[in-house]
C-alpha cells in the first residue's frame, strides 16, 4: 500500500498499476519540470534530485543505453518510489526509481544510437522510423544540461566500462543463465 509503481505505455504516458492519479501526475510533473526549467541553474537540478534517485536513474538510463533498447524510453519504462518516507531503510525515502523492464527489444540493431534517441535527436532505424515521443526525453536531455548529473553520468559510465560492460564479464554472465 506504500508503494506507487507507474508503467508506459504505447496508449498513455505512464499507467497506474498501484498508486492514485496524483501519483502519476507527480511524476509526468518531474518531465515537465525539466523541459521548463533551466537545468544548469543548480536549483532547479536541485529540485529534481530531492525527488528522483538520480544514480539510480543514471545506471537504468546507461543499461538501455549500452545494450541498445530500441523500444524505449517512451515505453517500456517502470517507475516506483514509497508514499510516506521512513529513515530505518535508505530506499524508503519517497525518491523516484527506475527498474528495467522488457528488454527483448536489446542488442538488435548495432547501429541504433540508444543516446542519441534517449536524448530525442535521432530516430530510431526500425518499425515507424520516428522518434519518441517527446515526453518521453525531456527529463533525461534537461539533466544532461547541467554539469554535475553529466560528470556522474560520465563516472559511472567508465566504471561499467571498466567492470560490468567489459566482454569477459558479460559472457561468464550469460553463461551462468545458460547452465540455470
Amino acid at each position: 500500500k506504500d508503494i506507487v509503481l507507474l508503467k508506459s505505455s504505447e496508449v498513455e504516458r505512464m499507467e497506474i498499476k498501484s498508486g492514485t492519479e496524483n501519483d502519476r501526475k507527480d511524476y509526468l510533473e518531474l518531465y515537465e519540470y525539466a523541459a521548463e526549467h533551466d537545468m544548469t541553474n543548480m536549483i532547479h537540478y536541485q529540485y529534481l534530485a530531492e525527488r528522483i534517485d538520480l544514480d539510480n536513474f543514471i545506471r537504468n538510463y546507461l543499461a538501455h543505453i549500452y545494450f541498445g533498447s530500441c523500444d524505449w524510453p517512451d515505453n517500456n519504462v517502470r517507475a516506483f518510489r514509497t508514499k510516506t518516507l521512513g529513515y530505518d531503510n535508505s530506499y524508503h525515502d519517497g525518491k523516484w526509481r527506475f527498474s528495467l523492464y522488457d528488454m527483448d527489444t536489446t542488442c538488435e540493431d548495432y547501429k541504433h544510437n540508444t543516446l542519441l534517441y534517449a536524448l530525442g535527436r535521432e530516430k530510431r532505424d526500425w518499425e515507424n522510423n520516428e522518434y519518441p515521443a517527446e515526453w518521453s526525453t525531456q527529463l533525461f536531455a534537461g539533466l544532461m544540461d547541467n554539469a554535475t548529473f553529466r560528470k556522474q553520468f560520465l563516472d559511472i559510465y567508465q566504471d561499467y566500462r571498466q567492470t560490468i560492460f567489459q566482454p569477459s564479464y558479460l559472457l561468464n554472465r550469460f553463461d551462468e543463465f545458460v547452465a540455470a
